[in-house]
């Protein structure tokens, strides 16, 4: 992986677009401006994924 930008929390927010439901190597960063952009991952339950799979559990 490699870094190309900085962006702060407010401005960003990583999602599963599929909630997890649905095995995927596709998340989401969506930006306060309604924005999006997709990104695919090397595989599918990436630790992302699983940190938003908690993230979700937590919240509920």
């Amino acid at each position: 992986m490699v870094v190309v930008a900085d962006v702060p929390a407010l401005e960003a927010r990583v999602e599963d677009p599929l909630l997890g439901v649905h095995r995927s190597d596709r998340l989401r960063i969506v930006f306060s401006d309604g924005s999006w952009l997709t990104v695919i991952t090397d595989e599918e339950r990436s630790e992302i994924h699983q940190h938003l799979m908690r993230q979700l559990r937590t919240a509920s």
